[in-house]
């Protein structure tokens, strides 16, 4: 009989390893945990990535050296199907406190704040419920882990809901559900989105609206029973994915006028991942998507919340990204993206930049070196500057 219990025992560790084998860095619950009782545990995870960036812009030289995120993550589980996740954040400390040409959006302070946070009760897994601060289900690109990213950076064109929403978060509940082992997954959310008491935002959503998101996608690959609350960028030949998504984000009479007035927000995005094994030392990514929206509130709101002028009115965002991984360890990359925004005042103003660079896996996702250049092209030239950044990460 003893030798049976730890029999079953190893078994079950052995099982509990093998389901979450494929999740991303921050929802990896086969490592070490404290135990606290029956269906009762914590888990602790630590995110560190560094980075040095140099780059030209008006014909001046600039670089600068920061810790890019430091996070603290906390997951685990308080009864049979409930589980929660708790991730915190700190941008760009260390920054040159003259606000360097290369970043010039942080003044180096420590800025902590939650990054996520929310309880899930599982009723099967087709049927989840969400509650807390997470992550709007407008794209793919905004639901990825930013441990696993194909590039060194981000994309400013990708950014689109600025001020809307702290890096794509909203507070809220959500539905999420998998179907199949060819995954047929939906996610549809109630955020608070802008509220009717935004300070001197007279007439903003009267009805006091909630914000609706949305998303629906498809994996026309076998799953692997991958679970994973956040996409991967670059599954670095764990998963074979052909994945199409289609998402929509809304809120009700929340983006202002110089009339005075105000006029629904509503965006739209569809986007395409294929991440396959081509052999047994190489792997292909490509991914790529267009995001178009009307009406962003946060492009009308200063930092403080107070109501100004609106940059513009309709956006249109396209990009496209690829990388080849070479025996697990090297892997080029490249990025292109296109933005065209119809100004309030009239007329358009058109953003585009290509990137090229150089990952280097150490230790999988959890210790990288990442290189990227990145290039403006035509008006982005006077707005950002040619730059190169050099990041290292480690995953805990």
């Amino acid at each position: 009989m003893r030798y049976l219990l730890a029999l079953t025992a190893l078994m079950s560790i052995f099982f509990s390893s093998y389901s979450y084998s494929n999740q991303i860095p921050e929802e990896d619950v086969s490592k070490a945990r404290l135990t606290l009782g029956p269906d009762r545990w914590i888990q602790l995870h630590y995110f560190l990535q560094t980075n040095f960036n140099y780059g030209k812009l008006d014909s001046e030289n600039s670089y600068d050296f920061q810790i890019r995120r430091s996070r603290i993550i906390l997951n685990g589980q308080v009864a049979p199907k409930v589980d929660f996740f708790f991730q915190t954040d700190d941008l760009k400390a260390g920054n040159s406190s003259d606000k360097s040409k290369t970043d010039n959006d942080s003044d180096g302070a420590n800025h902590i704040f939650t990054q996520d946070a929310f309880a899930r009760l599982t009723v099967n897994r087709g049927f989840q419920i969400m509650a807390g601060l997470l992550t709007v289900p407008l794209t793919r690109t905004n639901l990825a882990s930013q441990a696993t990213t194909l590039c060194a950076t981000e994309d400013s064109n990708l950014s689109v809901m600025s001020n809307y929403s702290n890096n794509g978060r909203d507070a809220g509940v959500m539905l999420r559900g998998l179907f199949g082992t060819r995954s047929l997954e939906y996610r549809l959310g109630i955020f608070d989105g802008y509220s009717r008491s935004a300070k001197d935002a007279k007439g903003r959503n009267n009805s006091d609206s909630p914000r609706l998101s949305a998303r629906i996608s498809w994996n026309a690959l076998e799953n692997e029973e991958d679970e994973s609350y956040f996409y991967s960028e670059n599954y670095l030949g764990k998963r074979n994915v052909l994945a199409f998504g289609v998402g929509v984000d809304f809120q009700n009479k929340v983006y202002p006028t110089s009339s005075g007035k105000f006029k629904n927000y509503f965006a739209w995005g569809a986007d395409v991942a294929v991440d396959v094994n081509m052999s047994s030392a190489t792997v292909l990514l490509m991914q790529g998507g267009i995001i178009m929206g009307s009406n962003n509130p946060g492009e009308g709101l200063s930092d403080d919340e107070t109501i100004i002028i609106p940059l513009y009115d309709e956006f249109l965002t396209f990009y496209g990204q690829a990388g080849m991984l070479f025996f697990k360890q090297v892997q080029p990359v490249m990025r292109f993206s296109y933005r065209k925004n119809t100004l309030n005042g009239g007329g358009t103003e058109t953003l585009s930049n290509i990137a090229f660079g150089v990952n280097f896996f150490i230790n999988s996702h959890y210790a990288a070196i990442k290189t990227l250049y990145s290039h403006p092209l035509k008006d982005s030239i006077d707005k950002d500057g040619k730059r190169l950044d050099l990041s290292f990460q480690i995953y805990m």
